[in-house]
């Protein structure tokens, strides 16, 4: 028997009447008996004189947030499962999230897909995702969008390891963000207030790269690392340090200290290294184009940076996340199911920093509103494929909060329909006007 035809109860929870409303809608079409509360405050009182198998709330509410609905969740109902949403992620908040054994915690815009899932999931999963399965957290660690397994991953490891001194090796192409989080772990560790410097060993010509690192032999020939003293040193494709250099750098790791270019005593240093290659490190060790003692320390901690291709999940939340940065709010465009899949079916040579292009190429070309695939880049326009007709009517899985919008808004309502439904119909198409700045009309 599932969760639905077991009647379990879920309670809805979000300070956005518009939200709660959608959810509602989503949830009981599954089956689902749902209850909702416009913020923290009703969701209290209704805790009270009622039980709840799960509940699904937004942090972000005022004055009762999401945490303090869900500690009184685990004070009256200790067994309930309890769902996070956010648009505002960090790893504070994942990580109180874990304590108050959160079954996930969602990052909004989330796909309507992904909530039925979820919420499937919490109910029928008997106490949270499998042991040894990857954590569905999803999480923004700084500029980090995680909403893939395999970046959820990545974000969980890199809250774990960011406050200690250990070597770090990103292994990944260009693009897909590897300075980004090298920056984020240094944001994120007790370094957080000293010196982040970076140095792209590709971009530096060899005979100056010893001396940009280490310094030179004159006495205001500084280099990177020493500039970097208790701070973070990156250095991007690693592989490409000459064979002298790998060894001063080996042993500033080991040693904690740098022996001066004119001679004379080491001097303490303390840098933590993070590098990046988007070389086999391991292969051009074992063929000797590598120092292995250099290889060994530095992937101490191996982190792996998938390309966007691999991860499509990433594709439309980054587009959203880029959307945001370059406008300040993202609600101005919203792509429509052509452009979606035309975003996902292109295969990114150039990782997220070609998506940041195709975002700007959209605000300077589209009009505010329905972005269409004749917006977006012609190159990534022309690898939508063939639009999937599933002869459903209101179909919305695996489409957007939003594309669910729509298709709520645009569905047919009957002339006997019930009050409920005629509200998410209304509720459906205020919503969408105001994604794209207009007003609804009054009366309609």
């Amino acid at each position: 028997m599932t969760a639905a035809e077991a009647g379990q109860r879920i309670l809805v929870v979000d300070d956005t009447e518009k939200i709660v409303s959608i959810l509602r809608s989503i949830l009981r079409a599954e089956g689902y008996h749902v209850e909702t509360a416009v913020g923290g405050e009703k969701a209290m009182a209704l805790l009270d004189r009622h039980a709840f198998d799960l509940i699904i709330a937004d942090v972000d509410m005022s004055p009762v947030d999401g945490f303090a609905v869900l500690e009184t969740v685990r004070e009256k109902m200790p067994e309930a499962q309890c769902v996070l949403t956010t648009a505002h992620a960090s790893v504070e908040t994942a990580v109180r999230a874990l304590r108050l054994n959160v079954f996930d915690y969602i990052l909004k815009p989330f796909n309507v897909d992904e909530m039925i899932a979820t919420a499937t999931a919490a109910l029928e999963g008997g106490g949270g995702p499998a042991v040894g399965a990857i954590p569905l957290i999803q999480v923004r660690l700084d500029s980090i969008v995680a909403h893939s397994a395999s970046m959820q991953s990545l974000c969980a490891t890199a809250a774990r390891i960011a406050g200690s001194d250990t070597p770090v090796l990103i292994q990944g192409e260009p693009g897909t963000g590897r300075q980004l989080l090298a920056q984020a772990l240094h944001r994120n560790s007790p370094r957080r207030n000293e010196a982040f410097e970076a140095v792209d060993c590709e971009q530096v010509p060899a005979a100056e790269l010893g001396a940009r690192l280490f310094g030179g032999s004159g006495k205001d020939q500084k280099g990177v690392m020493a500039a970097a003293h208790c701070g973070t040193v990156f250095l991007g494709e690693v592989q490409c340090l000459d064979t002298e250099s790998q060894a001063t750098l080996l042993s500033v790791i080991q040693d904690r200290a740098l022996r001066p270019a004119g001679g004379g005593p080491p001097v303490p240093l303390n840098v933590r290294v993070i590098a990046s290659t988007r070389a086999d490190l391991k292969k051009l060790a074992t063929q000797g184009e590598f120092n292995p003692a250099l290889h060994s320390r530095l992937s101490t901690v191996p982190i792996e940076l998938k390309p966007l291709r691999e991860r499509t999940e990433d594709i439309i939340p980054l587009f959203y996340f880029f959307l945001e940065q370059e406008q300040g709010n993202s609600g101005s465009f919203v792509l429509n199911e052509q452009a979606c899949r035309a975003l996902q079916s292109y295969a990114w040579p150039e990782n997220a920093r070609e998506l940041r292009d195709a975002v700007q190429h959209v605000v300077k070309h589209a009009e505010s509103g329905e972005v269409k695939p004749d917006a977006l880049p012609p190159r990534i326009a022309n690898a939508a494929p063939a639009p999937v007709k599933t002869g459903k009517g209101l179909d919305v899985r695996g489409r957007s909060l939003r594309e669910f919008l729509k298709k709520k808004a645009a569905a047919p309502v009957s002339a006997g329909a019930r009050p409920a439904e005629l509200e998410e119909a209304r509720a459906a198409r205020e919503a969408l006007l105001e994604a794209v700045g207009r007003k609804p009309a009054e009366g309609k």
